[in-house]
């Protein structure tokens, strides 16, 4: 089985990063929107909140996509759940830059947030089998 890198897996989080704020940056320029004080703070905080839970769990994030790599349960390889998927990326918010210091240590380049949430990231090629 293939995984990829540390430095793919750093360069997929910050295109997704930027994807989430040409997004805001979009939905600010809506009138409608941008005319409401609560309406800009609730859009921003779906756009970060669905993003990457989301597409990671039913499909794939923009940056996931460009590298070629999918992230998996790591029991049986299959998609995984919505559940997951939060745990995962609250677990990622939280510890920051200090969750992936663990991929160069270990042969199946998990992180600490792979681990907290059971899941696997693994080359593209490797997740449609």
């Amino acid at each position: 089985m293939q995984y990829p890198s540390v430095f793919r897996r750093y360069l997929s989080t910050l295109l997704d990063l930027l994807v989430i704020w040409v997004g805001v940056f979009i939905v600010i320029r809506i009138p409608i929107i941008s005319g409401l004080d609560w309406g800009i703070a609730t859009v921003v905080i779906m756009l970060i909140l669905l993003y990457e839970p989301i597409l990671t769990t039913y499909f794939c994030t923009v940056g996931q996509w460009l590298f070629r790599f999918r992230v998996r349960a790591f029991e049986g390889r299959g998609r995984i759940s919505l559940s997951q998927a939060y745990g995962r990326l609250f677990i990622k918010w939280f510890l920051g830059f200090i969750s992936i210091l663990t991929i160069p240590s270990h042969s199946d380049r998990r992180a600490i947030h792979d681990f907290a949430s059971e899941t696997i990231v693994v080359e593209a090629a490797a997740a449609d089998l």
